[in-house]
């Protein structure tokens, strides 16, 4: 476990130093799934609409929507230069536990927008929400799947977003990959 959690860092450190800005990632880790985002951002020059939804953390492929929210939070519309349609097939999937500060973001042809805590101007966002027992499949996310945009975050101050999904194999798997390799190998050996 220790190891799979090592690798999911280090995809998600490959991500994050791709650019400043938001970076968000959902990702198998042993037999849970993951989405977690950090960054700085600065919305001090948007003006917020009241977030009139109490939904819980969840996840929505089908809207493209990844978001850690209650009645508490705001949102920012309009504010992804580049929308997407999905990231996957699957609907509404509510969370099973979150960590870290509010956060969200839609990033469809629909519903454009970013969400904060009330309050919130500039500064660093960092959380995560999990599913137990899932995998990116159960929960209809397509895999490997990648995401930028730029952020127009008003007065002509733009930010970055990056969004990614990784399944991370079980370690049964590498006992699998390591059993075939050592049969391969012999079987090989045999017919020298």
């Amino acid at each position: 476990m220790k190891s799979l959690l090592l690798i999911f860092l280090s995809l998600f450190s490959v991500l994050s130093q791709a650019s400043a800005g938001i970076n968000a990632m959902i990702a198998e880790v042993g037999s849970n799934v993951v989405a977690s985002w950090s960054g700085d951002i600065d919305v001090s020059s948007l003006s917020p609409t009241a977030y009139p939804f109490n939904d819980g953390p969840y996840v929505i492929p089908t809207t493209s929507a990844i978001e850690n929210a209650d009645n508490t939070a705001v949102f920012y519309s309009d504010v992804f230069d580049t929308v997407i349609t999905d990231f996957g097939t699957g609907g509404f999937s509510a969370a099973d536990s979150t960590t870290g500060a509010l956060f969200g973001a839609q990033f469809d042809t629909d519903q454009n927008r970013i969400i904060l805590p009330s309050g919130f101007s500039s500064g660093s966002v960092e959380g995560s929400i999990t599913f137990n027992n899932a995998t990116l499949a159960s929960l209809g996310i397509t895999e490997n799947f990648t995401f930028s945009s730029i952020l127009n975050l008003g007065e002509g101050k733009t930010d970055t977003f990056n969004f990614g999904t990784s399944a991370v194999p079980e370690p049964s798997i590498y006992a699998v990959f390591s059993g075939l390799t050592a049969l391969f190998f012999a079987a090989t050996r045999r017919r020298r």
